[in-house]
């Protein structure tokens, strides 16, 4: 504080263990509260995932190449990919 202030000042106490102690007294149900909400989420995101990976299956990969890429270019083309079909 400064000398020249011509404000008025009120101070509060207050024990500590009443500022903490509601806190205190509930942080159980905070931690289970916070539990629910994650396990919740959890669940959904796994629900989505089985759900929309049985609806929309990856198409298939092969790991091999069965032929070279020109064979492959000139399958595309045979089938109508177009004569103009750029490297």
């Amino acid at each position: 504080m400064q000398a020249d202030d011509s404000g008025s000042w009120i101070g509060v106490i207050i024990p500590q263990k009443d500022l903490a102690g509601n806190f205190r007294q509930r942080w159980l149900q905070v931690v289970l509260t916070l539990s629910a909400i994650l396990l919740a989420g959890s669940v959904l995101v796994v629900y989505m995932i089985r759900h929309y990976s049985l609806r929309y299956p990856s198409p298939p990969t092969t790991d091999s190449r069965a032929g070279s890429i020109d064979d492959d270019l000139s399958k595309m083309i045979s089938v109508g990919e177009g004569s103009n079909l750029g490297i």
